[in-house]
């Protein structure tokens, strides 16, 4: 089995491509909305493959940025981190030791992040998050709405 990604449109719309013959039909997929978003397809061609439905708002692109955070007060600490993944609404990233371990770390805290894009210019990007999920190393966080636009970070996420 050949494992894909298909992004979901606002509309449940998704586009699955055969990836041995690349014909590409159209889905309705709400209802896999709030079930198992793996979903296996057997093409015209008879090729057989699972597709994994991504019902996320905005893209993500995969990253391996190294940065610096610093809790917003009345929570206190600072630390190093690694970006995983960005989009135009969040960030994702893990940190040295265990959250949990560390310096707590909960949802709907506030953390100032910094770090520079692998992008020609080196660009800094620093910007508040609020925590949405944290796991082990991990946390998840959606940007202040008041920072959300980037017109560099926009243009990153088009790049390659």
């Amino acid at each position: 089995m050949h494992n894909n990604k298909t992004f979901v449109s606002s509309n449940n719309a998704a586009i699955i491509t055969c990836p041995n013959c690349k014909k590409a039909r159209s889905i309705d997929a709400a209802k896999y909305k709030n079930r198992n978003h793996i979903i296996k397809f057997r093409c015209s061609c008879q090729h057989r493959f699972e597709t994994l439905l991504d019902f996320r708002r905005h893209f993500r692109k995969e990253t391996n940025l190294e940065g610096s955070y610093v809790m917003v007060p009345p929570a206190f600490g600072s630390g190093i981190l690694c970006i995983l993944n960005i989009s135009k609404q969040g960030v994702g990233f893990t940190i040295g030791s265990s959250v949990k371990r560390s310096n707590p770390i909960v949802p709907g805290q506030k953390i100032m992040i910094t770090f520079q894009l692998d992008d020609r210019k080196r660009t800094t990007i620093e910007k508040t998050i609020t925590v949405r999920v944290v796991d082990d190393h991990y946390v998840g966080g959606e940007f202040e709405i008041t920072q959300a636009y980037d017109k560099n970070l926009g243009f990153y996420l088009l790049s390659g």
